[in-house]
């Protein structure tokens, strides 16, 4: 695995929409802290289990989950670059009400671009048959709230000796929840195979989430994910998540929000 940064990168745009059309086989989780064979893959973690509070958000299996969180608010009070969409779901309704949207789609520019839309949409196919991967399937698990942020370097390097950057990446997958557990089986064994069959993944339990760590031997890069209360999170820095995942508990817990949120220019804008 020559470059790990690529990798990541590869992982991020995969794993945060990947959706796929029917339910997953639930495999046995490990126990805390072990390393797992990548076949079958772990759980995700983090779906409501018997005995949880009713909460009015449903995975694709008919259980409930507990409310949705915001992620942007438990970032870091000194992240550099944070993007975020509130609902995208109700974005994708507001958009297609705009006249950008009607014109995009009238007869007239259609049949203007029908060669190169008929190009494109041949690529398309060509890809998704290579890959395994349908376009409208991964747009379909965006659903609620997607935040993207940068949190600057870390004090690690790569095999190339240059820091690594400090990512963080989130979405609300909402009734796309085991279908994403699915996708994400089969992108491990993908991302098992590019390693030649070294990919090693550890769970472990911290705040109440399932924490899965991605890594090969030999190399620095760790790709954390975890399902935690409707929200997919994908980081490269293991401590960051485990920060995130700290601050919301302790707020749930009734204490003071620290982080980003507790900042007066998120209040500004997100209030």
């Amino acid at each position: 695995m020559r470059h790990p940064i690529q990798l990541a990168v590869c992982i991020l745009f995969l794993c945060i929409g990947s959706v796929w059309a029917q339910e997953p086989a639930q495999p046995e989780p490990a126990k805390a802290g072990a390393t797992t064979p990548v076949e079958p893959a772990p759980p995700i973690g983090g779906e409501a289990q018997p005995g949880d509070d009713p909460a009015p958000v449903a995975d694709d299996h008919g259980k409930a989950v507990p409310d949705e969180w915001s992620v942007m608010k438990y970032l870091p009070e000194d992240t550099i670059i944070a993007v975020n969409i509130k609902d995208v779901a109700k974005a994708r309704e507001a958009f297609e009400k705009t006249g950008l949207y009607r014109l995009a789609s009238s007869p007239e520019l259609t049949d203007a671009v029908r060669g190169p839309m008929l190009l494109a949409k041949g690529a398309l196919m060509m890809a998704e048959l290579k890959h395994g991967y349908k376009l409208k399937d991964i747009l379909n698990s965006f659903q609620g709230e997607v935040s993207m942020a940068f949190m600057g370097f870390q004090d690690k390097f790569d095999e190339h000796g240059k820091k690594m950057p400090d990512l963080l990446f989130s979405f609300q997958p909402r009734g796309q929840v085991g279908n994403t557990q699915k996708i994400v089986d089969k992108l491990l064994l993908q991302l098992n195979a590019l390693a030649q069959g070294q990919l090693q993944v550890q769970q472990s339990n911290f705040a109440g989430a399932k924490i899965n760590t991605l890594s090969v031997p030999n190399n620095p890069l760790r790709i954390c994910y975890t399902l935690h209360n409707g929200n997919f999170l994908f980081t490269l820095n293991p401590a960051q998540l485990e920060s995130i995942l700290s601050r919301y508990q302790d707020e749930t817990a009734g204490k003071p929000v620290q982080g980003l949120g507790a900042s007066p220019a998120y209040q500004r804008a997100f209030a």
